[in-house]
């Protein structure tokens, strides 16, 4: 990442070697891909008009994600079409008031949190975000999980994303500042339940993603393993492919 060598699908056998020294993760072996972005335009457009987010309907978000720097003050890993006419926006930064995980929409239909703790770039890092279907403003509703352990999570500053459209890997802030992932990004999940803590594990323990683990209520899941081209196919039964830009 950080190459301007636009999105690709990189091979990561497992632990990331092939592209990265640093990233020592080994879920079981096997070649997989995952998507390298390089944070200077680089992202994943999904196709389609699918709403993934409700605000009376229970979710889990979950996905593996390595941030080379932070280029970009808010990184974001996600967004996502919700019904509330504003995206909800998966990020990681070290900034004040959005400091580790952050998510949430910009109008506060759901909660703007974050789990107020400092990240290292160079780390493999599984989230999982779930939501119980009611009262989206409330902290209380969400549970974070980081590498398969429920997170503690607080409040977070005002978001910045404007259009409701799904991408992953980047997000556009009101004033058309790019907000763009550098690092690669695999395994990305939406399920339309609300996973339970032993879910999470089994997903997290699972690793690369080869597999779909907990299968049930999955509406959107891309593993970019096809190793080559610029499609990323929805293996949820949604089929709302992705499209490798930059």
């Amino acid at each position: 990442a950080g190459t301007g060598s636009g999105a690709r699908l990189v091979r990561n056998n497992g632990d990331f070697s092939l592209y990265s020294d640093i990233l020592a993760y080994t879920p079981g072996g096997g070649t997989t891909y995952a998507v390298e972005l390089d944070g200077t335009g680089d992202y994943v457009e999904i196709s389609g008009s699918q709403t993934y987010m409700s605000t009376s309907s229970p979710f889990t978000f979950a996905a593996w994600a390595n941030l080379d720097d932070f280029d970009n003050s808010y990184p974001l890993l996600a967004s996502f079409r919700t019904d509330q006419g504003v995206p909800y926006d998966i990020g990681f930064s070290n900034k004040v008031n959005y400091r580790g995980v952050w998510f949430g929409t910009i109008n506060c239909s759901f909660a703007r949190l974050d789990n107020n703790s400092t990240f290292s770039n160079n780390t493999l890092i599984h989230i999982a975000i779930t939501y119980t279907g009611s009262s989206p403003t409330s902290s209380g509703i969400y549970t974070l999980y980081v590498n398969g352990v429920d997170t503690s999570i607080s409040s977070a500053g005002g978001f910045d994303s404007s259009d409701n459209v799904s991408n992953i890997g980047r997000g556009v802030d009101t004033g058309a500042t790019e907000l763009a992932w550098d690092g690669e990004i695999d395994d990305v999940r939406i399920y339309s339940s609300e996973l339970s803590s032993s879910e999470i594990g089994e997903i997290y323990n699972s690793g690369d993603g080869t597999t779909a683990s907990v299968a049930s209520n999955l509406i959107g899941w891309w593993k970019f393993d096809e190793g080559t081209g610029t499609n990323a196919a929805d293996s949820s039964s949604n089929s709302n492919s992705g499209t490798l830009n930059g």
